[in-house]
């Protein structure tokens, strides 16, 4: 990623500005050693290049989550070419290197400090954010790349973990709990509440348990789930959020999620007919079940009583080898007037009539 961009932040207070005042950046074309780091440990390289950052790694090592860390590199030109930086690229967002330095003429031997910036609001253990300055030789004959890498491990407040609430698929009418754990790290006296009155037709539910009085104690975070009676596939994704006590993470969003199946589905779930329907007409159902099933019952409702629409007046027919899929062909004839379309679907083998699962395709008269 090229940064257009120069930017500061600000630590204990005091703004710092990327930029590099063009008096620091002539001085620092004859500079033979790296500017004094105050954060970091700097690594030598091994086996230079021609164009070369020095050193080829700071390592903050243990930093806290919300910190920004700040370097210098030595970008220095062992070539015999003079040469101009023409790009710097970063391997993330997080990571920003100072504009002033593009467009800079390197003499042989000369060299010029690069600031970085490495933000870690975002980001959570082993970190390596990589700085890449593509240089070009002034006949433009040759590329030259130089790579530095900013190393630290970040320790956030607290963890949790999975980091979404996923049910899956699921069936209409049980209840479903997942656990989600907040583990402290560096902030010991974590507290968690839901933020907001939530949302009354949510079929999620959230209860929160522990507390972290001491480092080793968690906070369990339980998503139940109680699925609503439908007829077809659905999903549901709600995003909950969270207010924690900590300043560098005050608020925490999950994502819930479950995709509720049926035993069995119809499709379309309502048809539409007009008093002038061709009688000979037929309207087709799709029905898929999740186990081996046969199609028992087919009947119009009138009045809220099921009438059995006669054989003759239907065609089914079974898709794939698993039996689980069928598909019904009804003459518009035998529903006209009718409310709805009631199908009995049992599994494959059933005696008792208490395994029969009725479903409905609603009817809309014209």
């Amino acid at each position: 990623m090229i940064r257009r961009n120069s930017r500061s932040s600000a630590i204990g207070g005091i703004t710092l500005g990327l930029a590099v005042p063009i008096a620091l950046v002539l001085a620092a074309w004859t500079m033979n050693e790296p500017a004094h780091h105050r954060h970091g440990v700097a690594s030598d390289s091994r086996g230079a290049p021609d164009v070369r950052f020095d050193p080829t790694v700071t390592n903050f090592q243990a930093v806290l989550q919300g910190e920004v860390l700040r370097c210098s590199f030595i970008l220095r030109n062992e070539s015999t070419n003079e040469c101009r930086i023409i790009a710097l690229e970063t391997s993330c967002a997080c990571a920003t290197v100072s504009e002033g330095v593009l467009g800079v003429v390197l003499k042989p031997q000369g060299s010029i400090i690069v600031p970085a910036v490495v933000d870690t609001k975002d980001k959570s253990g082993q970190s390596d954010s990589t700085l890449v300055a593509v240089v070009e030789s002034a006949d433009g004959n040759t590329l030259y790349r130089a790579t530095a890498v900013i190393r630290s491990e970040i320790v956030p407040d607290f963890s949790f973990a999975p980091p979404f609430a996923d049910f899956g698929e699921v069936v209409p009418g049980l209840r479903y709990t997942n656990r989600i754990i907040f583990t402290p790290k560096q902030f010991s006296s974590l507290a968690l509440q839901l933020n907001g009155e939530g949302d009354q037709s949510s079929p999620f539910e959230v209860s929160i348990s522990g507390s972290s009085a001491s480092s080793s104690s968690n906070i369990t975070v339980s998503v139940i789930l109680a699925t609503p009676l439908v007829e077809s596939r659905s999903d549901m994704t709600r995003f909950l959020r969270f207010k924690t006590s900590s300043a560098r993470s005050p608020e925490v969003l999950i994502k819930a999620s479950a995709i509720i199946v049926p035993d069995v589905e119809v499709q379309p779930s309502i048809i539409v007919l007009s008093a002038k329907a061709d009688t000979n007409g037929t309207v087709r159902l799709d029905l898929r079940s999740r186990d081996p099933s046969v199609v028992r019952s087919v009947s119009a409702v009138r009045s809220d009583i099921c009438v059995p629409i006669a054989e003759e007046h239907v065609e089914k027919e079974h898709l794939g080898s698993a039996n689980n899929r069928h598909l019904l062909s009804v003459k518009k004839g035998a529903i006209l007037g009718a409310s709805a379309i009631q199908v009995g679907i049992a599994p494959v083998g059933a005696t008792d009539l208490s395994q029969i699962k009725l479903v409905h395709v609603r009817i809309r008269n014209l």
